[in-house]
């Protein structure tokens, strides 16, 4: 996956976000086996945060508000499925 960014932000532009590859117990030995989806929601926080730096307004807010909420939420689920010996696991 390819992200590009037509802004003055270069943090996803022209960068290589491997796609996550399965679960991570079968990953390399560093439990990382392609771009994760709270790193995605995380970089899209950063690129809208400096757009709002720069042209500040209600809908920006919200929508970092959203992602906010979001890591949130993948948090939960994180802790949920660890609680429950899954996390790492294509398992529901």
């Amino acid at each position: 996956m390819v992200l590009f960014h037509q802004s003055s932000h270069n943090l996803c532009r022209g960068q290589d976000l491997p796609d996550e590859s399965g679960p991570l117990a079968r990953s390399d030995e560093n439990g990382v086996n392609g771009c994760q989806i709270d790193t995605l929601v995380r970089a899209a926080r950063i690129i809208l945060a400096g757009m709002h730096r720069e042209q500040p307004c209600r809908e920006n807010l919200l929508a970092i508000t959203r992602l906010d909420e979001a890591l949130l939420w993948l948090g939960e689920r994180k802790v949920n499925r660890q609680a429950r010996n899954v996390e790492g696991w294509n398992r529901p």
